[in-house]
This record gives structure tokens, C-alpha cells and sequence, in this order.
């Protein structure tokens, strides 16, 4: 089963915005705020070699956390066109 992951920051609309729509949605995620998990946002920051767009998604295909996509939501234009490249990500087999 993948996971999705939305990393997020204390009043970023945008990052309300998309967390909004997932939720709507019946898109199952777990959040993590940055602010409150600090070593864990700069840990994915390498692995993304040091980007630093919010919100950001990560879908993990495999338990043992490889297989994972990374997704900058201000790549896209709107909450619906990220949480439709989610949902098609999640429907991938």
C-alpha cells in the first residue's frame, strides 16, 4: 500500500489550501508540520537535494520506505491539479 505524506507549515494557506482538498477528497495522508518536526524536513531536503517548496508530498510505494515520489504542490497551479497527480500516483500499480 503507498503512503502519502504532506509536509506542512503553520499558516501557509497554499499548504491549507491542498491539505483541504486531500481531506474532501477521502485522500488518505499523514501531515507533518515542519515546525514541529524540524529533523525530519531537513532530512527530506537533502534527499530532494536542498528544494524547499510547501507543501510537499511524498508518496512511499514500498514499507521499507523506498519507491518514493516526490511531488513541490507550488509546482501546480491549484490544489485540484496536486491532489489529481496524487490520486493518479496512488492508482498506479
Amino acid at each position: 500500500m503507498k503512503t502519502v505524506y504532506l509536509f506542512t507549515l503553520l499558516k501557509c494557506r497554499y499548504c491549507d489550501e491542498v491539505r483541504d482538498k486531500l481531506t474532501d477528497d477521502k485522500v488518505p495522508f499523514t501531515e507533518i508540520r515542519i515546525e514541529e518536526n524540524r529533523e525530519i524536513w531537513e532530512k527530506v531536503k537533502q534527499q530532494v537535494g536542498g528544494r524547499c517548496l510547501l507543501p510537499s508530498v511524498f508518496i512511499q510505494d514500498r514499507p521499507d520506505g523506498g519507491g518514493t515520489a516526490y511531488i513541490a504542490a507550488r509546482d501546480f497551479r491549484s490544489p485540484d491539479e496536486i491532489v489529481s497527480i496524487i490520486k493518479n500516483r496512488l492508482s498506479d500499480q
